[in-house]
């Protein structure tokens, strides 16, 4: 418990009052006359004194061991960051300064009908649906920038581009293509007539004049930009990104361009600047070194919105930080939060700026800028959705915690079509696990492999597809021509999902007609697109008809006959026409790796049986030809 007793000198209980509010911890306040100020710090063991003299001749760590500064969880942290934002900076900007990624702060409305007059949507000749003449004589041609347009009666016509004006006379366009011009007669005879008027934009049909185009708070795209330009508008308010400031403390760091210079290279500051170039404005970006008065001076020039520093945020000699904070008026909400990496996290306000004092180690640093500057630039420029994108997803590896140190661990991870990857030693030095991550997960318990878990999203740019390409294909004259429902292409592919179901592939499907070199070369065309395997129905059998086998024997570099002789051998134990068929697997090579191709049988029936008989080599035969090993509900793999 901590109780600040005041006395009869009200300077000094004002004093020692907003010295303790800095602290942001629970205190009594209890009026005692005496001639001094006292602070009493009470726990379990014992009880403390000090007076505001010896108090304030502290150092901040010392300050904050004393009073117990406590650790806060990263939900408090959140509510604290995000909920300290009262006011957004709103500016007008003329048309030709905006740009994608800001966020408008008032309602758009059209200042004009688009189109203001009616156009053709086609190349082609003005009628009208309600004459009866389809012989018509050739007046004028109207093009793009054609301003003014003659008169019309029935029986004339003239030729209009796309996006020319229609004149009022015509309620349809001929295409060029349903007439016949004679152009000796300087006339067209038209071939098909439109049942109904077509191909004009009416007026306003894109957008109409005092139509709401755009909603306050949308952010912009190169698509909206090109909307208000089409609608005309010259200025529209936005709300104005914030303006930061950024160093790195640290008597040992020196500027990366320094190459001759001995010290460790600061990263930070760069990794910060690039991260946040697109959604903020930063006015300075550079180096500080362990030394109070310096820092103090540069919290008191610098003007940005937000202020962040990396290094100089924990209780060691050197970490001057929150001292200098206190020194130039900041309140400090919270100086440890209950993770890792980034315990030591420092936000403190001051009027209407920010400041964040992030670690020194470079993932930890990156870390807490990816979890709570990035959103809270976000929303103080506007952003509705501001915080990172949470899915859910099964994780590929088991999670232990660290019993020596529990707090919830945010690992750096792969997130890859809905499975969850490591990246590796997970060091809070260790940048490179941020390169390889593109999520988060936080680990506060023991987690098993192909457990589906929270994962929180970083960079959706760079959730890349490596799922494994798998075409299927269905040879068969009819079933290409709709006659029948291809019923054996969709068995294969249930097969598949069967095998594969946490959506680890990608099933290129086709239906072809049985001609040999259209189905050669849709298997070539498979293989240069990536495909691991592909699956072929139809066409294995003894009818003339039946190419499939021979068009896969024509494209492979090498075949297997293996597949073949084990699928004939299972159908043979149903019925004894399996000696007729054709099938049969081999490999195509390209650009260092193979794709497997099994021809199977037409009957859906036959197909699952035949896939599983031989399904169990196929994930082996993927991986040695070059592909990822992804395990399959039913499989084999030697023993290493």
């Amino acid at each position: 418990m901590i109780t600040l007793f005041t006395s009869r000198n009200q300077e000094e209980n004002v004093r020692f009052n907003n010295l303790i509010k800095k602290f942001n911890v629970p205190y009594i306040l209890c009026n005692r006359l005496s001639d001094k100020c006292m602070l009493e710090v009470k726990n379990e063991t014992e009880t403390k004194s000090f007076s505001y003299e010896s108090f304030s001749s502290l150092t901040y760590p010392e300050m904050e061991n004393v009073l117990g500064y406590k650790i806060i969880c990263m939900k408090e942290a959140e509510n604290i960051v995000f909920n300290s934002i009262n006011y957004l900076n709103e500016k007008s900007l003329p048309i030709g300064e905006i740009k994608p990624g800001l966020v408008i702060s008032r309602d758009i409305f059209s200042n004009v009908n688009n189109p203001s007059f009616r156009t053709s949507m086609r190349d082609g000749y003005g009628w009208n649906t309600n004459w009866k003449q389809t012989s018509l004589k050739l007046k004028d041609s109207i093009y793009a920038e054609t301003e003014k347009t003659e008169t019309f009666d029935e029986g004339e016509t003239c030729y209009i581009t796309t996006g020319g004006k229609v004149p009022d006379e015509f309620n349809t366009i001929i295409m060029i293509e349903n007439v016949e011009e004679k152009v000796e007669q300087n006339s067209v005879i038209i071939k098909i007539k439109p049942e109904k008027p077509s191909f004009i934009r009416q007026i306003g049909s894109d957008m109409k004049e005092g139509e709401l185009l755009l909603k306050k708070n949308t952010i912009l795209s190169p698509y909206s930009i090109g909307l208000l330009l089409s609608a005309r508008i010259k200025e529209i308010y936005i709300y104005d990104k914030p303006t930061v400031s950024i160093f790195s403390t640290g008597n040992e760091l020196i500027p990366y361009f320094n190459y001759e210079e001995k010290g460790i290279v600061d990263i930070n500051s760069p990794i910060i600047y690039n991260r946040l170039e697109a959604i903020s404005y930063i006015e300075t970006a550079s180096i500080l070194k362990d030394n109070l008065e310096d820092i103090i001076d540069a919290l008191n020039e610098v003007e940005s919105d937000i202020i962040i520093t990396s290094g100089g945020a924990s209780v060691g000699e050197h970490d001057f930080i929150k001292s200098a904070l206190l020194t130039c008026g900041y309140t400090i909400h919270f100086c440890k939060i209950n993770m890792m990496p980034g315990k030591p996290f420092t936000f403190a306000t001051k009027e209407n700026k920010y400041f964040f004092s992030l670690p020194g180690n470079p993932v930890a640093s990156s870390v807490l800028t990816e979890l709570f500057i990035v959103p809270f630039i976000k929303k103080l420029s506007g952003y509705i959705q501001y915080k990172n994108k949470m899915v859910k997803a099964t994780i590929d590896f088991d999670v232990s915690i660290n019993e020596s140190d529990p707090r919830p661990d945010y690992q750096r991870v792969i997130l890859l079509n809905n499975r969850i990857k490591s990246t590796g030693n997970q060091s809070s030095s260790t940048i490179k696990s941020m390169c390889d991550g593109n999520a988060l997960i936080c680990v506060d318990r023991k987690i098993k492999r192909n457990e589906i878990i929270d994962v929180i999203v970083l960079n959706e740019n760079n959730l890349y597809d490596d799922r494994l390409k798998i075409g299927v294909l269905t040879a068969s004259d009819r079933a290409s021509k709709g006659i029948y429902e291809d019923l054996s292409g969709k068995k294969i592919m249930d097969f598949l999902k069967e095998q594969y179901p946490d959506n680890s592939i990608d099933i290129v499907y086709t239906v072809l007609p049985d001609e040999i070199e259209d189905i050669k070369k849709l298997l070539k065309q498979l293989c240069e697109e990536g495909c691991s395997l592909i699956l072929t129905t139809g066409g294995s059998g003894p009818s003339i008809r039946d190419v499939t086998t021979l068009a896969t024997l024509q494209i492979v570099d090498k075949e297997l006959p293996g597949f073949g002789e084990l699928m004939r051998n299972e159908s043979l134990k149903v019925v004894p026409t399996a000696i007729l068929s054709g099938q049969t697997a081999g490999i195509k090579y390209t650009n260092n790796k193979g794709t497997l191709i099994i021809n199977l049988p037409g009957s859906p029936r036959s197909i699952y049986e035949c896939l599983t008989a031989v399904w169990k080599a196929v994930p082996y035969c993927i991986e040695l030809m070059g592909w990822e090993w992804i395990q399959t509900k039913d499989y084999w793999k030697p023993k290493k």
